[in-house]
């Protein structure tokens, strides 16, 4: 799985998040005192105490905050730790919000609106998100072969197709085309990196974006195409992985047309088909650096600084030297790069450097 991680921040100091109203400390149950009604009681068996849970209410808010932060990572972990207490409830709350606001965003209009349905929800929420996680997958083109890959991942199963199976996979292929039209007009239109630039807009304390291929066995929410699948007579939960190189995979398209310029001949030898007049050739990452930019952040690669500037048939141009690094990273076979502006660019850089225009600038600390 592809991994790479961007740690934003903008040119001006962001508003902290306010501090969930504590609890009052109560005070320990006496003889004297009857302990108040939202403590925990210990429960007594044949004169022991075999539960006692009330000594979690003593601990400070800013303690229990600390815990659930080590289980942000996985919010089942961070929602059943608040079950234990009333205590644990309200001192893991912001812990809570950050472990949900870092669902998988996917590239499709469906994510995006129940993420800001969820922001709408929970009106403290988007001040507490501090980190989201994008998912640079979605329906790929379909490719020379489907047919003959399904043959084989049936015969690896010891079934042969039947007419059943066959039905249900044109209806898959169908549904999947369907999805891969919307979805590649969501993106190549532009909307996919300027919606992402409005919810930038909307997190004033997001710090670090972690943009990930799609997980061992993960499938892309929101279609049909899953649960038709589950209908195959040779249907196995293991199979999942093996589906994914045939209905996801990464995109790239070009920012002058909107559409794809650049594409291999899978009928002939693998060579390389391209427009002599293409534009800039955009994938995941270069979407999300847009986005960025759109967004007013700043950001840096490996330590350099990231560079954008407008042209008027390119778009978003990045610094040559940069992309090089990065794209090595991810064995990509063109790089996003006009030689002729480099010079260009570090001039202006250092212009807005000497100016103070860049400070505290995020970076890209992973692949």
């Amino acid at each position: 799985m592809r991994t790479t991680t961007i740690i934003l921040s903008r040119a001006t100091a962001p508003t902290e998040p306010t501090e969930p109203t504590e609890p009052t400390e109560p005070t320990e149950p006496t003889e004297q005192t009857t302990p108040t009604k939202w403590q925990e009681q210990p429960v007594v068996k044949d004169g022991n105490v075999v539960k006692q849970t009330s000594a979690l209410a003593l601990l400070p808010n800013e303690i229990l905050n600390e815990i659930g932060s080590q289980l942000v990572d996985n919010p089942k972990d961070v929602s059943n730790a608040r079950l234990v207490c009333r205590s644990l409830a309200n001192g893991m709350k912001p812990a809570h919000y950050r472990a949900i606001g870092n669902k998988p965003i996917y590239p499709s209009d469906e994510s995006f609106h129940k993420y800001h349905a969820m922001l709408r929800a929970l009106p403290m929420l988007d001040t507490w998100v501090q980190k989201i996680t994008l998912v640079g997958a979605t329906f790929k083109q379909p490719t020379h072969g489907r047919e003959w890959r399904w043959e084989t991942l049936a015969g690896d199963q010891g079934f042969i197709l039947s007419d059943r199976d066959q039905q249900v996979l044109k209806d898959v292929e169908k549904t999947h085309i369907e999805e891969k039209i919307d979805s590649h007009s969501f993106i190549f239109s532009g909307r996919y990196s300027s919606t992402l630039a409005a919810l930038f807009q909307r997190l004033p304390n997001l710090r670090t974006i972690e943009l990930r291929s799609l997980r061992e066995g993960e499938e892309i929410p929101f279609w049909a195409g899953p649960r038709l699948l589950r209908r195959l007579s040779f249907w196995d939960e293991g199979l999942t992985a093996k589906v994914q190189p045939i209905y996801y995979g990464g995109w790239h398209y070009d920012l002058k047309y909107g559409a794809i310029t650049r594409c291999h001949d899978y009928f002939g030898f693998g060579d390389e088909l391209a427009f002599d007049n293409r534009g800039t050739q955009m994938e995941p990452l270069d979407d999300v650096a847009r986005a960025i930019s759109l967004s007013a952040r700043t950001a840096t690669v490996n330590g350099y600084p990231l560079v954008f500037t407008k042209t008027p048939d390119m778009g978003l141009t990045l610094l040559d030297d940069i992309m090089e690094s990065l794209y090595d990273e991810f064995n990509c076979d063109e790089l996003i790069a006009d030689p002729d502006i480099d010079e260009y660019l570090l001039d202006t850089f250092e212009e807005m450097e000497r100016d103070d225009v860049v400070r505290r600038a995020p970076k890209v600390v992973g692949f």
